[in-house]
């Protein structure tokens, strides 16, 4: 994976990206909303042969090794789903020790234990247990089968945990672990490849999977998808639409070393502040609420906020992203940092806002290709 420079794309040429459009004619107003659907959908794991709700308003991402896939929402809920062969000899209380041990304790993802017993689930002894940390609640889940034993962990912004649970509770109610034994393949096709800029003119979600830069995300096949340089995708919208005005990008950052990942996350919302504050007027900028995001590397913190400012005599708000790519430390403690983007003229900003909440929802990290 290509470092970058600690500079993010600077807003001049990130507007310019959007072609012909001038500060003029973004103002005047556009044909009425795009419709954008999406749908409830069953997954069956293609290996292991599970079956599992993704709901409308969620996208998933395989994993690798044991971690079989990441279910994430933008209403900042997502569900890790993991398993291992089983093993009759091994006891519960043996596998959440070794559990705990990973997740649990200082420096780790969970910082509290809230609630956990056993249960009965599938027929077998399991393990329902609650914990805490980084502002997040998670539920974990322990279901045993014959061939494989599976975790499932919900996870959640403690103050939005409750809102979304009968969500996790129907995903977990679909749930069906399938027949596939250890090492047998299930038939179902193959997670989607690599795919370039798409040419159609539906306007249908397909993904955008960028194995180099380590990231996948839905977007409409009519978008135009520009590389401006090697470390940055841009997805422009479609003239003539209510996305004529919109744009959404994705940069990979390296900034300067700092001594953990959420200091490197900050050292680069910083630096994108500072350059707004120096080549833009009216700048105000509104914290959003931080969220897990659920990848097949494990949860990943997520920043985010909103900015208001006017270049020229038009005023622009923009939807900002941020997150360290989970093991990119390097000895100097400098981190990868991924930074997401959604600007568009304030007055144009809602016309696309529910399609940039999918692509959002939809974004997650991918293995990078060797």
């Amino acid at each position: 994976m290509t470092k970058t420079r600690p500079l993010i794309l600077s807003l001049a040429t990130f507007l310019m990206l959007f072609g012909q459009v001038t500060f003029t004619n973004a103002q005047e107003n556009t044909t009425q909303n795009q419709s954008v659907t999406v749908s409830d959908q069953i997954f069956t794991h293609p290996e292991k042969g599970f079956q599992v709700l993704v709901p409308g308003d969620a996208d998933f991402a395989l994993g690798e090794g044991n971690m079989d896939m990441a279910i994430s929402s933008r209403k900042g809920w997502g569900v890790n789903i993991q398993s291992a062969m089983a093993n009759p000899n091994t006891t519960v209380e043996e596998m959440i020790g070794r559990l705990e041990a990973g997740y649990l304790g200082n420096g780790k993802p969970w910082t509290q234990k809230l609630s956990g017993g056993k249960i009965m689930v599938l027929g077998r002894q399991g393990y329902n247990g609650t914990y805490e940390g980084s502002g997040m609640k998670v539920q974990v889940l322990l279901l045993r089968t014959d061939a494989w034993d599976f975790v499932v962990m919900f996870i959640a912004p403690q103050e939005a945990f409750l809102t979304a649970q009968p969500t996790f509770d129907r995903i977990l109610a679909s749930f069906k672990p399938g027949n596939a034994a250890a090492g047998s393949t299930a038939s179902q096709s193959p997670p989607q490849p690599d795919v370039p800029a798409a040419t159609g003119a539906s306007g249908e979600l397909v993904r955008y999977n960028d194995s180099n830069l380590g990231y996948s995300m839905v977007y409409p096949d009519n978008w135009k998808i520009s590389r401006p340089n090697d470390s940055t995708t841009v997805f422009t919208g479609v003239p003539g639409s209510p996305s004529a005005y919109a744009a959404v990008a994705v940069q990979n950052v390296a900034p300067a070393g700092s001594s953990t990942d959420k200091l490197a996350v900050d050292a680069v919302v910083q630096d994108l502040r500072a350059q707004m504050a120096y080549s833009l007027s009216n700048v105000n900028h509104v914290q959003g609420q931080p969220f897990v995001l659920p990848s097949t590397m494990g949860p990943i913190q997520v920043v985010q906020f909103v900015s208001d400012y006017r270049r020229g005599q038009v005023d622009f708000r923009q939807w900002t992203l941020a997150m360290a790519r989970p093991g990119t430390a390097d000895n100097q403690g400098a981190s990868l940092i991924h930074v997401w983007t959604y600007i568009a003229p304030s007055d144009q900003f809602e016309a696309s806002r529910d399609l940039a909440e999918q692509m959002a929802g939809s974004w997650t990290v991918i293995p990078v290709a060797r």
